[in-house]
């Protein structure tokens, strides 16, 4: 029995994606040279008070990867290695892309020398793309998601999460208010991937335990008005973030938004093929987007001067290429894995 949908969850990718451009395009308070605001707030646009809710997006995805795991957790080493792999192909064809158009387009820092290309393959020390820091830290989930799930079927959940949540707060502050250098870079860099694990695996933790409760099931059971607590949900989602502007609560904002959504039921077709739309290339995207819209292409996704206009603009360039990614993985995974 599943009480998250592959549909829902695709959606939910969506929403994550979603975010994560809305995040990185309005989240700012130097919008000038980007867009015109039709509305604004005490000098700032509204749309930079909605995006603090977008901080959600990495959240959702760890909540998602989380619950998904729980479904797989009888699958062998091999399988759980080959779909990191398979991501890892993703991941690679789309670092050797970015490093030949910053070939083709003289920039400074992409691909720069070969031991910054082998720090960003293989992930130890990621420099060309902010975004990518997630590969990392979402492998890592991947290797640990069998210890956490036997951790999980201890019956000990309520000691686990007050443990994780811990580590959590404790993550995070080494991470956004004070960081840890030292004068070792393989230490820093380890440092730094146990602090991007530590504020990632709360949200994971809480998609295995909705999963081995079957939580929404039994949420949707108990509550007569499902789609007016779901959107009560997403709302107090939105404006706790608004009240509280700091991402230490996006974990707790994010789970608030997922149960919202999760007990709506979409009846809007249009809306539904969007979000599965977003989903389905979300991966993708997530990869792409900053070589669009901050390194390489900056001018053509700001070039409408809009609000609107930018995100249209980044998603369509993002899943234009998010096709050829597909093609190009394609053609490797056949000759990788039918040799």
């Amino acid at each position: 029995m599943t009480d998250i949908s592959k549909n829902q969850s695709k959606m939910l990718k969506g929403i994550a994606i979603f975010f994560m451009l809305s995040l990185h395009l309005y989240n700012t308070t130097n919008y000038a040279d980007f867009y015109k605001p039709l509305i604004t707030i005490k000098g700032l646009p509204i749309i930079y008070f909605l995006s603090f809710i977008c901080n959600a997006c990495v959240p959702i995805y760890c909540f998602c990867a989380g619950y998904a795991a729980y479904l797989l957790k009888n699958e062998t080493t091999q399988k759980r290695f080959k779909r990191i792999f398979n991501l890892l192909l993703t991941y690679w064809i789309i670092l050797t892309l970015t490093c030949v158009i910053g070939l083709v387009l003289n920039n400074p820092n992409i691909p720069d020398s070969f031991a910054a290309f082998l720090g960003n393959a293989f992930l130890y020390h990621i420099s060309y793309v902010g975004a990518w820091w997630f590969m990392q830290t979402y492998i890592l989930l991947c290797i640990t998601s069998k210890y956490l799930i036997d951790l999980v079927e201890k019956d000990h959940n309520i000691i686990m999460l007050m443990l994780s949540l811990a580590i959590y707060i404790i993550a995070y502050y080494f991470r956004m208010i004070h960081p840890i250098y030292t004068s070792v870079n393989i230490v820093n860099y380890i440092i730094n991937a146990l602090i991007l694990y530590g504020t990632s695996q709360l949200s994971y933790v809480l998609g295995l335990l909705f999963r081995k409760y079957l939580v929404m099931t039994k949420l949707k059971e108990k509550l007569n008005n499902k789609q007016v607590v779901g959107i009560v949900l997403m709302l107090l989602s939105v404006i706790l973030h608004i009240v509280i502007k700091s991402m230490i609560v996006a974990p707790f904002t994010g789970l608030i938004f997922i149960t919202g959504f999760l007990l709506i039921d979409i009846k809007v077709p249009l809306l539904e093929k969007v979000l599965l739309f977003l989903g389905k290339h979300s991966t993708n995207v997530w990869l792409l987007h900053m070589q669009f819209y901050m390194i390489f292409f900056s001018k053509l996704i700001f070039s409408t001067h809009t609000v609107l206009g930018c995100i249209i603009i980044l998603f369509a360039c993002c899943t234009a290429c998010s096709y050829i990614i597909d093609f190009i993985h394609i053609k490797f995974s056949l000759l990788i894995f039918n040799k």
